[in-house]
């Protein structure tokens, strides 16, 4: 009876570590999510960090009341490492996006409105993911580019600046008729 009331006990200490520590990792959320609106930080960065601050708070809970429990932390140190793993190697290219989805967020070599060329491509930046950005061409198509690419490749930002020198080229056509009919006759 004095282990099974140890056990409980054990249990019970876990559960009230995990309901802590969960309450704290919406707190230091909510506090970071506060801060970042008051750096003007970028929506989705500001999701991501408050995101992995949360998961990473929450999975040092679990830890935490996995070790009260009597669970060996070398085994889940062992499980967590080969699942990352086989995850970021299943995951690669995806993972080469989101790393440059945080490059163009954090960088910032155009923002949604501005009108990019990039990749033979050219539009208006619709919207910046963590993994791609929608431009909308001129002729209404929606194109959507990796940002593992868009973080890695030459782009021009037409929008960047306030004033464009527009270079125009007339053309004669009194002159291309003229030469028209000469190859004629």
């Amino acid at each position: 009876m004095r282990k099974h009331a140890k056990r409980v006990l054990c249990l019970l200490v876990a559960a009230l570590i995990v309901c802590i520590g969960f309450q704290i990792a919406k707190m230091l959320r909510k506090m970071l999510e506060r801060s970042l609106i008051r750096m003007d930080m970028e929506v989705s960065i500001r999701k991501f960090l408050q995101s992995a601050v949360y998961v990473t708070i929450c999975g040092l809970t679990i830890f935490i009341a996995a070790d009260k429990l009597g669970i060996s932390s070398a085994s889940i140190v062992a499980i967590l490492g080969s699942v990352g793993l086989a995850l970021s190697l299943s995951l690669q290219d995806m993972l080469a996006n989101f790393a440059g989805g945080i490059v163009l967020l954090l960088i910032r070599p155009f923002k949604v409105g501005d009108y990019i060329i990039c990749g033979g491509q050219e539009g208006t930046v619709r919207s910046i993911g963590l993994v791609y950005t929608t431009l909308t061409t001129l002729d209404n198509k929606q194109v959507v580019f990796p940002n593992g690419s868009l973080s890695n490749t030459n782009l021009v930002n037409v929008t960047a600046q306030e004033k464009r020198c527009l270079e125009l080229k007339a053309v004669s056509y009194t002159h291309l008729r003229a030469h028209e009919t000469d190859s004629y006759l």
